[in-house]
């Protein structure tokens, strides 16, 4: 699109990749919504609501998206501030699915993309820089605004890798039945704990082995101690 001097459709799809916002939404950006009156950069898009759920998530303006916007406006030569209370695009959303659909076509890309597929790339990656954080599934559902964390799940891609995951861990174990083999089943329970808890457990089975208590009388009683804190 910017090759081919497409440059209100390139900005386009590159902020709906850098903030996630839906295609509504970036479509009815102002330049108020970026900027400060002063030309300066706002931090995020405050006071602007999402287009679905109406609720403000107080999107930020990351370095990407300010990259962007900085590229788009010395390509354009466009001073944001001379248009401050005007929209940035004055495109639509079939305009913007055709051009999108006329590159796929003109690069001969197969691979299934919609207009959402930017916003979707934003949630995925967004999920994947962070994988070790307890709050990672809850963040990324903040900042898309979904209601509901299994909405998130499905969007991400998360529920169609388990699916994936467990519909050939069937095959598997069908292959190996069939084949006469006996196929172990793990039935070991997984059990979920706070970290504080972890984290008293581990102190726990420290003193203990300063304490000189066998092993596994150890074991035994945060095994125990577990189970209880599950139950309540």
């Amino acid at each position: 699109m910017k090759d081919t001097k497409h440059y209100d459709y390139w900005l386009a799809c590159t902020l709906m990749v850098a903030m996630g916002k839906r295609v509504g939404d970036t479509l009815s950006f102002k330049w108020s919504d970026l900027f400060l009156s002063n030309g300066e950069y706002r931090n995020k898009l405050t006071g602007f609501e999402d287009e679905k759920t109406d609720k403000n998530v107080h999107t930020r303006i990351n370095a990407y998206a300010r990259q962007c916007i900085d590229e788009y406006l010395n390509l354009t030569e466009i001073n944001p501030i001379e248009h401050y209370n005007e929209k940035v695009f004055d495109k639509s959303y079939k305009s913007l699915y055709r051009a999108v659909s006329d590159v796929l076509k003109d690069i001969n890309y197969n691979y299934p993309i919609t207009i959402h597929s930017f916003r979707k790339y934003h949630a995925n990656t967004l999920y994947k820089l962070h994988p070790q954080d307890a709050d990672n599934l809850t963040i990324v559902q903040m900042t898309l605004g979904h209601s509901d964390p299994l909405i998130t799940k499905g969007y991400i891609g998360y529920i169609d890798e388990k699916i994936d995951k467990y519909n050939a861990d069937f095959g598997d174990f069908m292959v190996k039945y069939s084949n006469n083999e006996v196929p172990e089943i793990d039935r070991t329970p997984i059990i979920t704990i706070k970290t504080t808890q972890f984290r008293e457990l581990l102190l726990k089975a420290y003193q203990n082995c300063k304490d000189g208590i066998a092993p596994e009388t150890m074991l035994n009683e945060l095994y125990s101690e577990v189970e209880i804190s599950t139950i309540l």
